[in-house]
């Protein structure tokens, strides 16, 4: 449970530190666009998408982009549960 703890507290300072152009690149992904494409709706080079996905992997600590999918799915799964219990 430690472990899940650290992972809500990481994701949820990470969504906060991220900036408004780094969120809009996350949100992006999430919905499983290719960088080219995030780039075509964001209107941005390819490069800076690029850019901006560094950023936001080193601010989360995943490796790749997979890694971050997962890791941010699985934290609002979590969050879902929480709130479903509380509820």
């Amino acid at each position: 449970m430690a472990v899940q703890a650290k992972l809500h507290h990481i994701m949820t300072r990470t969504r906060e530190t991220l900036t408004l152009a780094e969120n809009d690149v996350l949100d992006l992904l999430l919905d499983g666009l290719t960088n080219a494409e995030i780039a075509e709706q964001l209107e941005l080079s390819d490069k800076t998408v690029k850019n901006h996905l560094s950023h936001i992997l080193a601010k989360t600590g995943c490796a790749t982009r997979l890694e971050l999918t997962v890791q941010v799915y699985k934290e609002r799964e979590r969050e879902l549960k929480r709130r479903i219990r509380v509820a």
